[in-house]
């Protein structure tokens, strides 16, 4: 019996039913309280002591080179770091023992005829215990953020951001973990019955969404995983999702519905529930269809990689396998015994069907999905992208970057080119229904555990075409798939693309990049007529090099930037006006040397006896190869610390390229015979005579460092 109670009075209510709470979880106050204490002391001592010590500070070179802290951190801020990290999960764990010591008089008849005797409403009740969790999980948190805060402010520190974003983050968090469980609190009859089930949902929905991804990504080659990340879906109902402090809307949507259906539920609740196994059922049914839907998947894709059955038939047998003792098991847990399992079977029986047939739908590829190319009479534009070709911004594709390349190339023979490139890909793979299997595992590890190499989960290939229906499709290729006979990598020839005119216009370094994104940007060629008697010698003119020096060692009338430029428009405009037959002049030159723009003479011999009409090769490289040593990477001053994607290309300029040639001559590259000369204004030119190369062959990194010219080693 309730009765109506002022505002006033409703508030001091409250505020005694704080003290009561915060009584009954003093002790696990004090606990948080001397633990956090002994953290902070003990990283504090251990940074300020060992802060001088060259292990440690390489250490934290280490930790700032892989993007676990900020650049230039010290003592002090990896202390900020730490302890406040520790804290942050401490107080993860205590949050949900305040809660469960809070809501435990929803458990108890004793404590449930007592207070439903007092003069409060229920769901008052409620939302006043729920208040408590809150402020007792957060106030201590908080406290010790600032102490730590504090700490680093008298020593002369800044507060860094990893600190500062925890604030939000362990206040968003713990206002959905406190909602979620408060409204299990309701419809269960027991605490035990409550902690199983948070537990089993935080476990088991996002275990369930990843192999619901898995076979989707699995079984549809070339759908982009990357549409999954951060995405609401995948952790819906797991309210210690929240700690991430992503998603912060749908986070505050789920906690406010949380509460007052919680509320609402309190109100409805009878007290006699209590001790018993649930007040309201609807949750128990989701609890064990999510625990059967994980255990079923799991033995089902298990055996349908090993082919039991024919694959398909293995992954029915192993769902059934699974699924239907672990129901039973739950119901047994949860119910105490066998009452209304019979009744509660049929979310099983359902379960069964929707996900046989959903998994069917993608082994069988109902839709056609994995074969389909379209026609290039049906494409009004498309795109294409492969890992160190394409330049762009970040070195990273993304599902929407992936769709606005679909306007990119209109030229019907590129087109031709990427629907051909994208056909022979198709035809390498076997589509088998378990090499699908195998492929959700692969799918399911790569992407979700940190152990693996995140370039394991990024695209290396993609495809993108926009129809003359205006619709889009676009197909994502991982490097790291089941789908090939062997343990072959992506093999394809794709030379027919790069070294189109619609590809290199839209996406090569030479259209798109800036030059404080090049690595290497060298001008190199013969600087005389080549004869048996009198050999040329191979002069390399480097506008921008991680190699050799930096801008403010230019004294040419033109800087290496505006360099850069010049040359780079007029190369375009040549492709623009050039004839088919002079464009198969412009890619015959394609040697490389880990990114660095390093030539070498006998491939530019055989380049001027394919094409005599030859002037020189451009050849430039963007950011840092993903192999290239870490002592090396500071060479790549210009794009190393970047998300510039690496790329090189390399172009050979004929005699007809005139506005290039033009351009070189103007830059003091060319003489007026049209061939390379010495300058060293820039960032250094090297020399490399026949004898020098043919004497050792291969020359190593000193004969080649002995035959650089021009540079004045006492700069550097």
């Amino acid at each position: 019996m309730t009765q109506k109670t002022s505002f006033k009075n409703r508030l001091k209510q409250a505020l005694s039913f704080f003290l009561s709470d915060l009584k009954s979880c003093n002790t696990f106050l004090i606990v948080f309280a001397i633990i956090s204490a002994v953290v902070i002391t003990v990283c504090l001592t251990i940074c300020v002591v060992l802060g001088n010590d060259s292990t440690f500070s390489m250490m934290l070179s280490s930790l700032s080179f892989a993007g676990i802290t900020n650049s230039g951190i010290g003592e002090m801020e990896l202390f900020q770091y730490t302890s406040a990290s520790l804290i942050y999960l401490i107080s993860i764990v205590f949050t949900i023992i305040y809660t469960v010591r809070i809501y435990s008089y929803l458990h108890n008849k004793r404590k449930a005829d007592l207070y439903g005797s007092l003069p409060i409403g229920r769901a008052t009740l409620f939302i006043t215990k729920s208040a408590s969790a809150y402020l007792m999980s957060i106030i201590p948190a908080i406290f010790f953020f600032s102490v730590i805060s504090i700490i680093s402010v008298c020593s002369g520190h800044s507060v860094v951001t990893d600190l500062t974003k925890l604030f939000p983050e362990i206040c968003m968090g713990t206002l959905a973990s406190i909602a979620f469980f408060g409204l299990i609190a309701v419809c269960c009859g027991t605490m035990l019955n409550s902690v199983l089930m948070f537990v089993a949902v935080c476990i088991a929905y996002p275990l369930s969404a990843i192999f619901i991804k898995g076979i989707i990504v699995g079984c549809f080659d070339g759908f982009f995983v990357g549409i999954f990340k951060d995405s609401i879906i995948m952790n819906a109902l797991n309210p210690l999702a929240a700690y991430d402090g992503i998603n912060v809307i749908y986070w505050l949507i789920f906690s406010a519905v949380c509460l007052v259906l919680a509320a609402f539920l309190a109100r409805k609740r009878k007290a006699e529930r209590a001790q018993s196994a649930f007040a309201f059922h609807l949750p128990c049914y989701i609890i064990k269809v999510l625990v059967s839907f994980l255990a079923g998947m799991f033995l089902g894709v298990l055996f349908g990689s090993v082919n039991v059955l024919g694959g398909f038939g293995g992954f029915v047998f192993g769902f059934i396998l699974a699924s239907v003792p672990v129901y039973i098991i739950t119901h047994l847990i949860l119910y105490r015994g066998f009452s209304k399992l019979v009744k509660t079977a049929i979310p099983l029986g359902a379960l069964i069907v929707v996900s046989c047939v959903g998994v069917a739908l993608c082994c069988f590829d109902s839709f056609g999905y994995n074969s389909y190319v379209p026609k290039v009479k049906d494409i009004k534009s498309a795109g294409f992208f492969e890992e160190g070709s394409n330049f762009q911004n970040l070195d990273k594709v993304t599902n929407s970057s992936l769709r606005n390349m679909s306007d990119d190339i209109t030229d019907k023979d590129t087109i031709t080119f990427i629907t051909n490139s994208h056909s022979n890909l198709i035809n390498k793979r076997n589509y088998s229904i378990q090499n699908k299997f195998k492929n959700t595992w692969v799918s399911m590890f790569t992407d979700n555990f940190l152990f693996f190499s995140k370039e394991l989960s990024q695209p290396y290939c993609g495809y993108a075409y926009k129809l003359n229906d205006g619709s889009v499709i676009t197909r994502a290729y991982n490097r790291f798939n089941a789908f090939y006979d062997t343990d072959a990598l992506y093999d394809d020839d794709n030379t027919d693309i790069i070294n189109s005119k619609g590809y290199i216009k839209t996406y090569s370094p030479i259209a798109k990049a800036e030059y404080d994104d090049l690595s290497e940007f060298a001008v190199f060629g013969f600087n005389r007529k080549d004869t048996e008697k009198k050999h040329a010698d191979l002069v390399v003119n480097r506008i921008a090099s991680g190699y050799y020096g930096d801008d403010s060692q230019s004294v040419a009338r033109t800087g290496p930037s505006e360099a850069y430029k010049r040359i780079k428009d007029a190369f375009l405009e040549d492709i623009d006006n050039c004839s088919d037959e002079e464009f198969k002049k412009v890619v015959g030159y394609s040697n490389t040397f880990y990114g660095s723009a390093d030539p070498d003479y006998s491939d530019y011999s055989t380049l001027v006896e394919s094409v005599p009409d030859v002037v020189c090769v451009i050849q430039l490289a963007t950011g840092a190869p993903y192999n290239i040593y870490i002592s090396d990477l500071s060479s790549y001053y210009k794009s190393a610390d970047s998300d510039t994607a690496y790329t090189t290309a390399s172009y050979v300029i004929p005699r007809s390229f005139t506005k290039t040639i033009e351009v070189l001559q103007d830059l003091g590259m060319l003489d007026k015979n049209m061939y390379v000369k010495e300058n060293d204004d820039y960032n250094g030119t090297s020399i490399i005579t026949y004898d020098d190369y043919y004497d050792d062959y291969y020359y190593d990194d000193s004969d080649y460092s002995d035959s650089v010219s021009g540079i004045d080693d006492s700069i550097y």
